[in-house]
């Protein structure tokens, strides 16, 4: 069984950061909000986050050089971009960079929860393909030997 959706939220303004954890706890997903991309890379080094909701303007490190390093650092992870002003170069940048979708301000929730959907499917899809055989004892509500499942949080604690 997979664990509840663990998304990081990177935007370097607080009340964005906010609306996100709202419309997504209100949701099922676990948040966790970061106010730039070292604080990002910082979170993403202390547990697994299924999706990153990831800012493309931020001050010091951009998301979309942040983006790489999630990347490499995270590849199962799925990355959001997300941007005020529209820009095409930008989204075709970050799409070159493997980010999985690219979200305008202001967020349509639907549109955004859709996406989150989507995200998730292809990161389960990604992972039975990658490892069939742990993934099917897992969707069965087992834990492979060796391993552990914590019952309150649904997380892999590994032995």
């Amino acid at each position: 069984m997979f664990e509840k959706p663990y998304v990081l939220v990177v935007d370097d303004i607080r009340e964005v950061r906010e609306l996100f954890r709202c419309v997504l706890e209100t949701s099922g997903y676990v948040v966790t909000e970061a106010e730039d991309a070292t604080a990002a890379i910082m979170a993403l080094r202390q547990r697994f986050y299924h999706i990153v909701l990831l800012d493309i303007h931020l001050p010091g490190m951009s998301g979309l050089q942040a983006l790489g390093e999630i990347r490499a650092l995270s590849p199962y992870t799925k990355v959001i971009m997300i941007t005020g002003d529209g820009s095409l170069p930008a989204a075709i940048e970050a799409m070159d960079h493997e980010a999985f979708a690219f979200l305008e301000k202001p967020i349509d929730v639907n549109k955004l929860m859709v996406t989150l959907s989507e995200a998730l499917a292809d990161q389960r899809e990604q992972f039975f393909r990658r490892h069939p055989l742990k993934a099917r004892v897992q969707s069965l509500g087992y834990s492979p030997v060796g391993e552990s499942t914590d019952a309150t949080t649904g997380v892999n604690v590994g032995r």
